[in-house]
């Protein structure tokens, strides 16, 4: 470890909270990867790093499930025409996707690649669905099974993966 820390001339991260500020994102040209740190950004750059990972991760989850696209953006942007079907709230608000705080957007940019990458460890296991606390339970959660509650987020998995 020591040699590690010498090489790269700083100390290890002991937290994670400290392994999202030392991570460095590589400068990518890789529209999945903006798909995925827009969707961190607009959905949970409030909340601890824990939550903005969950919401990445139930991205990526979506991504290998048959029943989602095949791709970040695609899963992030599906019914983006429809605001009733619209996977995301941010992707069909009307609103432009521009970050307007630098700081939540570079650490949300640093969690989308650390999660993307599985250096990132989260808490949700397969869970494909979240909703805010602050919009109660919405009625399409009765056909799921709660697996998690990371800061104001609940994560929810399919009744048929967790029944058997």
């Amino acid at each position: 470890m020591a040699a590690l820390e010498h090489a790269i001339g700083a100390p290890l991260p002991a937290t994670l909270d400290q392994l999202v500020e030392f991570a460095r994102v590589p400068d990518l040209d890789d529209k999945q990867h903006l798909c995925l740190a827009q969707a961190v950004y607009f959905e949970a750059r409030g909340e601890p790093m824990e939550g903005q990972a969950a919401v990445a991760r139930v991205i990526l989850n979506r991504v290998g499930d048959d029943r989602y696209p095949s791709t970040i953006c695609g899963v992030v942007f599906q019914h983006h025409r429809s605001v009733s079907g619209c996977q995301f709230h941010f992707a069909c608000d009307g609103l432009p996707e521009r970050p307007r705080d630098l700081a939540a957007w570079e650490r949300a940019n640093r969690i989308a690649y650390l999660v993307r990458e599985n250096w990132l460890p989260v808490s949700i296991g397969d869970a494909k669905y979240f909703h805010a606390t602050s919009v109660g339970k919405p009625d399409w959660t009765q056909k799921l099974v709660r697996i998690a509650s990371v800061g104001s987020h609940v994560f929810y998995g399919d009744r048929r993966r967790h029944d058997s």
